[in-house]
């Protein structure tokens, strides 16, 4: 994700309803920020990391959602990251690991809520996963 990107922010938004829901939920959020490679780019991303955390609201659960910057603002350094997935289409993708599956669930882009019926398919697609996941760990 990136903190600049709208559609990460309406997921993140999501994701917000869902830990409500789900206590045994944890988030592992790897952000690539624009203007590394500038003077003090490291500092003002990871400062723009934690104020973005702050205003999703995801700072309430630093035991269970935590934000770590992993590379600029690029789909291939992110692919890179991940050497499961082949290819990062679009930020956010999202990566739900259950320990229980051998294929981890790779959901990429985000229809938010102004995308009306869209929005209400991505909400199902996030349940369904997560819902997966929790239940099968109990």
């Amino acid at each position: 994700m990136g903190s600049w990107c709208p559609n990460c922010m309406d997921e993140h938004r999501l994701l917000v309803q869902l830990m409500n829901r789900h206590p045994d939920l944890k988030v592992h959020t790897l952000a690539f920020e624009r203007g590394l490679d500038k003077d003090d780019g490291v500092e003002k991303a990871l400062n723009r990391l934690n104020r973005y955390a702050s205003q999703m609201g995801a700072d309430r659960w630093d035991d269970r959602w935590t934000f770590v910057l992993a590379g600029p603002a690029s789909k291939k350094a992110a692919a890179d990251s991940l050497a499961f997935v082949d290819r990062v289409v679009s930020f956010p993708t999202t990566v739900v690991i259950n320990e229980n599956q051998q294929e981890p669930w790779i959901h990429t882009g985000f229809n938010g809520p102004a995308t009306g019926p869209a929005y209400e398919v991505e909400v199902a697609k996030f349940n369904r996963a997560i819902n997966a996941g929790l239940t099968e760990n109990r």
